[in-house]
């Protein structure tokens, strides 16, 4: 058992004990242990035993506290504590010309990453989707707000060298809302929830 435990117990024992006696002297005179006249060896003896199992026990408590945590936790909420991979958002931007039509990357490619660290380490990196890579680039964004209050977001596109857009199979398009987190939920919410219409210009 730690000693910590034993110390704070006997001190309150010690300290309890004294207060009641000064409130009680009629009763409890004895467990004033400061008393030296009334000192009884075998209240030192019981305030030795009855602190080495509270201790026991508030050793236990606190020791068994990280199962009880996550039992209320996986009763709660039973993913938060599920093993979780490394994740990471990855941006594909290939070489100048090299990609004229819609290409797929499978499920689970294989990426990896920069030589990074002080030991230049490489983290590698599997696709959790399949990713339909594109040669058009989003150069802006404008806003604008109609006579009716209603606000339009109108996308800019860019395709790449040599690239036509016959030849491309467009689809549904994957944008990163690169903001603040509050910003990003709000932007989010409106594209995926609140558009009336959108159309290709």
């Amino acid at each position: 058992m730690i000693e910590k435990y034993y110390e704070d117990e006997l001190r309150y024992l010690y300290q309890s004990g004294k207060e009641f006696a000064n409130a009680h002297p009629d009763r409890a005179k004895y467990l004033n242990i400061d008393a030296v006249g009334d000192r009884d060896p075998y209240i030192e003896r019981l305030f030795e035993g009855i602190a080495f199992l509270s201790g026991r026990i508030r050793e236990k408590l606190d020791d068994s506290f990280p199962e009880l945590t996550e039992g209320l936790i996986n009763l709660m909420w039973p993913n938060f504590l599920q093993e979780f991979p490394s994740m990471s958002i990855v941006q594909f931007a290939p070489r100048k010309g090299f990609l004229q039509e819609t290409r797929t990357l499978p499920r689970g490619s294989e990426l990896l990453s920069n030589p990074t660290g002080s030991e230049r380490a490489v983290c590698r990196f599997t696709t959790t989707s399949q990713v339909r890579l594109n040669p058009i680039t989003l150069e802006k964004v404008d806003k604008s707000l109609g006579a009716n209050g209603k606000a339009s977001l109108k996308f800019h596109f860019r395709i790449g060298p040599g690239a036509q857009w016959k030849n491309l199979k467009i689809g549904p398009l994957r944008l990163y809302l690169h903001a603040e987190l509050p910003t990003a939920l709000m932007l989010y919410d409106f594209l995926t929830s609140k558009v009336i219409a959108c159309r290709i210009i």
